[in-house]
């Protein structure tokens, strides 16, 4: 029986580590593109695939009997992006995002601006890869549980996000404002079991990331 969730979890292709288990929790599953390749090798069977098939044969999707849009290779939404908003099409507002960091530059700087499209449209959506989480703020407080061994880092994705609050890290702040050209807020850590963050405008970009082994 396919899980239920309000979750639509969206794969792409650069996705390389473990086996994911958010999936079990989403109501839909989205490939983008290779991204298919990616959700067989953990025997999952996604909902729909989307793509200019650009990164995968047309021969690959042999057997698979969801559906299947096919995009043109000349457009403006990247594959992801199509995704993402094939999904808010069918009622979903919350996202995860596997296999949207590395690879290509430029395509991960894509994703990062599809994730401050859906903070700013009061939507939750995180990306993340076997080292890292990313997710980014719209003006407001948010709290964010303690992870072992790993470091949390808050960056303005605005020119400035003003009124930051941080508390129950290591390096706290208070009243303080952040601008794009100064990385005042890179590698914290948590000092109790959860950080909170609070901030009046801008954006707010946070990575929770370990080292690699």
């Amino acid at each position: 029986m396919k899980p239920s969730g309000d979750v639509c979890l969206i794969i792409s292709a650069m996705f390389s580590g473990e086996q994911p288990n958010w999936w079990e929790n989403n109501g839909l599953v989205i490939c983008a593109d290779a991204g298919f390749a990616r959700a067989r090798s953990f025997h999952l069977q996604p909902d729909l695939v989307a793509g200019d098939f650009d990164s995968m044969k047309d021969t690959e999707l042999a057997g698979f009997t969801g559906e299947v849009i096919r995009l043109p290779v000349e457009k403006d939404d990247t594959d992801t992006l199509y995704c993402l908003k094939e999904a808010r099409r069918r009622g979903f507002h919350k996202f995860h995002l596997l296999g949207c960091l590395g690879g290509r530059l430029d395509h991960t700087y894509a994703n990062l601006q599809a994730l401050c499209d859906c903070a700013k449209r009061g939507e939750e959506a995180e990306m993340a890869d076997h080292h890292h989480k990313v997710r980014i703020f719209a003006p407001g407080t948010y709290t964010i549980p303690r992870e072992e061994d790993r470091k949390l880092s808050f960056f303005a994705y605005s020119e400035k996000a003003s009124c930051v609050e941080l508390c129950g890290c290591k390096w706290n702040l208070h009243g303080a404002v952040l601008d794009n050209f100064y990385p005042l807020g890179v590698s914290n850590a948590w000092a109790e079991e959860e950080a909170v963050l609070s901030f009046a405008s801008g954006m707010i970009l946070m990575i929770i990331s370990s080292d690699p082994a």
